[in-house]
């Protein structure tokens, strides 16, 4: 998942570059590149985002929310995969479900 991240990072981080924006371009450094896949570590990615997404929408384009809500859409995805991954740690399996 990380690597997905990051290539939509570079993306995002081209456009910016190439556009100037300022604000954008500041968001995305305070959390990326993505140097493991620590779960704070996406917490933080994707809270940059969100506040990205909310307080400076009018310094996106279209093109760049399609992306920014890809990405937030992708936390979702990480957060099922974690809980079922979770769920398996325990050690509860199909049988501990059965009635």
């Amino acid at each position: 998942m990380t690597d997905e991240l990051n290539e939509q990072c570079l993306q995002l981080f081209d456009i910016w570059c190439e556009r100037r924006s300022v604000i954008p371009l500041c968001c995305l450094m305070r959390v990326w590149p993505i140097l493991n896949s620590a779960r704070s570590s996406r917490l933080r990615f994707f809270d940059a985002l969100r506040d990205l997404a909310q307080w400076h929408d009018e310094a996106l384009s279209h093109e760049d929310r399609d992306i920014v809500l890809r990405l937030l859409a992708s936390e979702g995805k990480d957060k099922r995969a974690e809980e079922v991954d979770t769920t398996v740690d325990r050690g509860f399996g199909e049988a501990d479900y059965a009635t």
